[in-house]
């Protein structure tokens, strides 16, 4: 019996806050069924997902939202057994943005809320990339002075990767405080 031997690395984030990921693969001669394993630590991993033999598409809705990144292999089976696992995938949730980015601390900082901001995560900011600091995950602040275009009246667009999923949001024009001296 020829089990699966490859698993196609072709993900798609398809929601947008809970962790979900299409898993494509090639058929095993033989196999009567799949079994999908995901965990958060690489080859540990929790009671696997059973998909039909026929099948070579599967979504995966286990992923955890939040800061992990999360491990997923398979395995073909029949009456005779069960193959070993396929080649282990790395995935991170897609980081989502929840409302629109707000100037805080008085206006030094701009706040952004959302989830699944994991350690690694990038972002960009009208294509430059800039600093910022993440609480929680949940939370991310950025220096206002780092921001290019703001301030200009122009829109600002942010964009956050964890590994190759993104969300982007347009934050709309904003005026940067001055500070006016009377005298």
């Amino acid at each position: 019996m020829k089990f699966l031997t490859a698993l196609l690395a072709v993900f798609i984030c398809i929601s947008t806050y809970a962790g979900e990921v299409n898993l494509n693969w090639d058929a095993s001669v033989g196999a009567t069924g799949y079994r999908i394993y995901t965990g958060v630590a690489p080859g540990v991993y929790g009671s696997p997902i059973e998909v039909d033999g026929l099948l070579t598409s599967s979504p995966v809705t286990v992923l955890i939202d939040g800061c992990v990144q999360q491990f997923i292999a398979m395995t073909a089976f029949n009456v005779l057994g069960e193959s070993g696992f396929s080649t282990e995938l790395t995935v991170f949730p897609r980081p989502v943005f929840l409302g629109q980015p707000a100037l805080a601390n008085n206006d030094t900082l701009i706040e952004i809320n959302g989830g699944n901001f994991a350690p690694g995560i990038t972002m960009t900011m009208n294509n430059q990339a800039v600093p910022f600091t993440v609480n929680l995950c949940t939370k991310i602040s950025i220096p206002v002075a780092t921001v290019p275009g703001l301030g200009q009246g122009q829109p600002v667009t942010i964009q956050l990767c964890n590994g190759s999923v993104c969300d982007s949001v347009v934050m709309f024009p904003v005026t940067t405080p001055q500070t006016v001296t009377a005298t």
